[in-house]
């Protein structure tokens, strides 16, 4: 092979150095991923976001329609149906209420709001509440929290009335009154914390006192008048034997009209009040009314002679008090009854009608009657602004203890020596508003007393009250015209024994110290009774209130009958500004009625 053949060979064997040419699918794909990476960078870019203002502007695909579903035909029970307002919820496991409650005494009141299990226990029944009474003692359940280490709140009220919703398992419906849509008056036990003052309770029939009303008993209270009424429908007869009343009644008539506007609003309300709502006022009262007056029960019969001394007559629980002494069902039983009531100046106008019109109402039943109004204070008859608070004028306590014993002296047409002594001094001592200034000093100067030319001196004999009354033996006032002890007479204090002055603040005529209970041999039954055998005198101490089924019986009677009428002084719906009420409640003794909604 020639030379010139190699060196073409190898130029023809040499390989052309260049670039393919480029891959447009792969390209494409290429710059299509760039374009999403910067899409996603705009979109994680904070100024590229829709504000949430804006958020229905950006575009977003439709939801996709749902599918059809067949409806399922729900069997009811037509045994429920709808004779309350609790049957369109019964399966529910538990019922929502509420409730005016509080921690302690130094927590404000407030609602409460919780739920209660439909699950009741077996022998309770559930109650939808109507109506709640309210008076100035039951704020004194606040009195005992001053701590409350439980989570369990303290709820005010004690009475009740309403309807049953629910009974218990073990409640035979056949066999007793308790039934579903029964209307029904109550009491809570006085010693739980649980109140009435609720939307919906849950009733213990053994711990509480409930009452069945009957349809009879409810179309007699429609018409019943259950506001007790001051003014004077009657006059006395000339020689009637309640001369004290006719005596001690003033001519004066001022500031009896400034209250006619008050009184016919208050006679308004009570008047248009359905029957669940008149009856609701008369537990509390009359329970603590007969815990005063069991005393006094067995004398009665034996005697058939009593005196009564009310340091507080103007009080509702006075009045109550007043009221049952002079019902048919006790004047019956005696043969002369004599009431000493202490008020204040301002109630006593009002006292001795309230007297005058008893004594009237009364006049077929042939007791001798004898009412004493005497206050305790006079009244200031300076100029007075409006609004400017005057503090009360208190009589002196010789004074005072004059106007008694000319009280309690004065009937009399015979000499009184000490053997004829007993027979006109006090049975029963009722203290409701403190009797420490007057009743328990022991610095009454009787013999300034009987150097005064006093009414009741000359029937006194030798006109000697010294010797009369012991007076060289220094005791308290209550027990020089008090019965010795073996006579049965007896102290009730229905307010802390202590109370320095005669006040109507609930705050002040209760004390629940520890060291006061503690010492306190009368706070208890057991000890009550151990205490009074070493006294010189029955003392027993009824400042809690005690509850007895017999007594709400015994009550409801009273009150269907007319003999039990009430000074309701606000009747209200408990949403409207219910703390301004108790507020009230609690600086004068006063009475209230709540009504509940439906909740």
């Amino acid at each position: 092979m020639s030379e010139g053949e190699t060196q073409v060979d190898k130029q023809a064997k040499k390989k052309s150095v260049g670039f393919a040419p480029l891959p447009e699918e792969e390209l494409n794909e290429h710059h299509a991923n760039l374009r999403k990476i910067h899409e996603e960078k705009l979109k994680s870019n904070p100024f590229h976001k829709i504000p949430p203002e804006l958020s229905y502007l950006e575009k977003r695909p439709l939801a996709p329609k749902p599918l059809g579903q067949h409806k399922k035909e729900t069997k009811t029970n037509d045994n429920y149906g709808h004779e309350h307002k609790m049957s369109e919820i019964r399966d529910l496991r538990s019922l929502a209420f509420k409730e005016i409650a509080t921690q302690n005494k130094n927590t404000e009141l407030n609602f409460n709001y919780g739920f209660i299990y439909k699950k009741i226990p077996s022998k309770s029944v559930m109650v939808d509440v109507k109506y709640v009474s309210l008076t100035s003692y039951d704020l004194d359940k606040l009195n005992k929290y001053a701590i409350n280490m439980s989570n369990d709140k303290v709820v005010l009220g004690h009475t009740f009335t309403g309807e049953i919703i629910q009974v218990g398992s073990k409640i035979d419906q056949t066999a007793t009154d308790y039934k579903v849509g029964a209307q029904v008056i109550g009491m809570i036990d006085p010693t739980s914390k649980r109140g009435s003052l609720s939307s919906t309770l849950v009733v213990d029939t053994y711990r509480d006192t409930l009452i069945v009303l009957t349809e009879s008993e409810i179309e007699s209270i429609k018409s019943m008048d259950t506001y007790l009424s001051f003014e004077d429908g009657t006059e006395f007869d000339v020689g009637s034997d309640d001369s004290s009343v006719a005596q001690n009644d003033r001519e004066e008539q001022s500031g009896t009209e400034g209250n006619n506007g008050d009184n016919a609003g208050k006679v308004s309300a009570a008047a248009s009040l359905p029957p669940l709502g008149k009856i609701a006022l008369y537990p509390v009262l009359y329970n603590r009314a007969k815990q005063a007056l069991t005393v006094c029960d067995s004398k009665i019969n034996k005697s058939r002679t009593l005196r009564v001394l009310i340091n507080g007559a103007d009080t509702a629980l006075g009045l109550t008090i007043f009221q049952i002494l002079t019902s048919p069902d006790y004047l019956k039983r005696l043969d002369h009854l004599h009431l000493i009531l202490i008020t204040r100046e301002q109630n006593e106008k009002k006292l001795l009608t309230l007297a005058r019109n008893q004594r009237s109402l009364r006049s077929d039943i042939p007791c001798q009657t004898r009412f004493g109004v005497i206050p305790f204070d006079m009244m200031n008859d300076d100029l007075i602004l409006p609004g400017e608070k005057v503090p009360l004028n208190y009589k002196k306590p010789n004074f005072f203890a004059a106007e008694i014993l000319q009280e309690l002296f004065e009937s009399t047409s015979t000499e009184i020596t000490p053997k004829t002594l007993n027979e006109h001094l006090v049975d029963l001592f009722v203290d409701i508003v403190g009797s420490k200034k007057y009743f328990q000093t022991s610095s009454i100067r009787f013999a300034e007393l009987q150097s005064t030319s006093l009414p009741f001196m000359a029937k006194i004999q030798d006109q000697s009250l010294v010797k009369l009354l012991r007076a060289d033996t220094k005791e308290p006032f209550f027990q020089k015209i008090m019965k010795p002890k073996n006579q049965q007479c007896g102290f009730v204090s229905c307010c802390n024994y202590y109370t320095p002055t005669p006040t109507y603040k609930v705050d002040e005529l209760f004390d629940h110290s520890v060291s006061d209970s503690s010492l306190n041999p009368w706070s208890s039954g057991w000890g009550s009774g151990f205490a009074n055998s070493f006294s010189n005198y029955y003392y027993y101490d009824e400042t809690a209130l005690r509850q007895k089924k017999g007594w709400l019986e015994e009550g409801l009677k009273f009150f269907l009958d007319g003999h039990l009428k009430f000074q309701v002084d606000h009747v209200i719906d408990w949403r409207n500004n219910f703390k301004k009420v108790l507020s009230s409640l609690r600086n004068e003794d006063s009475q209230v009625l709540f009504e509940i909604e439906e909740f």
